[in-house]
């Protein structure tokens, strides 16, 4: 998780073919808040990232996941 929220302190975020490759697993929980910042417009879809408003708002964003 940790290491999830700070890949979207990242401006560039990373796509789903580079976690795989990496071996990076994300959790249920994680996806299901992630898809729900997607909903909000924090998140990028197919990607893992912020959107211009996601990390503008960053602190709201990551709050979707505690």
């Amino acid at each position: 998780l940790d290491l999830a929220i700070n890949i979207l302190r990242n401006k560039l975020g990373i796509d789903d073919e580079s976690l795989a490759t990496n071996q990076i697993k994300l959790s249920e929980r994680f996806i299901q808040k992630y898809k729900l910042g997607v909903d909000l417009g924090y998140f990028q879809k197919g990607r893992l990232g912020t959107t211009e408003k996601g990390f503008k708002f960053l602190n709201d964003a990551v709050s979707l996941f505690s």
